[in-house]
């Protein structure tokens, strides 16, 4: 089982978990607060909905920062992860005090019961959040050189170490799988083989699965985007992938 999901889906994960905690904050707070007079409902709604989006803005934020020191600085990456997720809730607390004053919800931008409540609560969910991510991002990026697959070479099955593989190209129903010393053919589809060799491996294209280990560089000409490879070969990225990241 691949452990890395698409973007797509971690946010939206992400934000269901942040709508689970905070419709559990809603009920605890109508069960403490529901009997007195003052009380309204629809005021604990608007705050924990404004929330809730503000706080869905900072998602790419965080998945990407997460991301770039998992890859970058694995061996200090606990450093890193507690300077995203202090500086991520900082900042939150900062702007989220001055929109939610705007909005009428607290007199002041510095609000003693705001403060109260985010970091009692708020902030915890969102550290929370942090650290998972930055741990799924850990995990997911890190490298596996000895994974193997099997191909076949004419009738002949041969298991392949993942590495040696430059790029795998979508050929009728299978896979044409390239290396240095020559091709291979599996019988797969290309969504497949990209879940599978993730993150090692990136889709350029419709029909195109590269090794990121075998990429020189980029280059644009005109409009169009393509990767030069250690083998000298040179391939076009799809208009759907550019411009390409990773």
């Amino acid at each position: 089982m691949n452990i890395e999901v698409s973007k797509k889906r971690y946010y939206i994960y992400s934000l269901l978990f942040l709508l689970t905690m905070f419709c559990i904050a809603l009920l605890q707070n109508y069960i403490r607060y529901g009997s007195h007079d003052e009380y309204n409902i629809w005021s604990s709604i608007s705050y924990l909905v404004v929330s809730l989006l503000l706080f869905s803005s900072f998602l790419p934020l965080i998945y990407h920062s997460t991301k770039i020191a998992a890859r970058k600085y694995r061996r200090v990456y606990v450093f890193f992860l507690i300077i995203i997720g202090t500086s991520s809730i900082i900042a939150y607390y900062l702007l989220t005090s001055v929109i939610i004053n705007l909005a009428g919800f607290y007199n002041g931008p510095v609000s003693y019961e705001y403060m109260r409540q985010y970091f009692g609560r708020e902030a915890f969910i969102h550290l929370l959040i942090i650290g998972i991510t930055g741990v799924y991002q850990y995990i997911s990026l890190a490298p596996n050189k000895e994974r193997r697959i099997s191909a076949t070479s004419g009738r002949k099955e041969i298991t392949l170490l993942v590495k040696h593989i430059v790029w795998i190209e979508s050929y009728d129903h299978y896979l044409k799988i390239h290396t240095d010393e020559g091709s291979l053919l599996k019988r797969s589809t290309l969504e497949d083989m990209t879940n599978q060799l993730k993150p090692d491996f990136i889709r350029i294209h419709r029909k195109y699965l590269v090794n990121k280990q075998s990429i020189i560089k980029k280059e644009r000409q005109n409009r169009d985007e393509f990767v030069i490879l250690q083998s000298g070969e040179k391939l076009k990225v799809g208009r759907s992938f550019s411009p390409l990241e990773w």
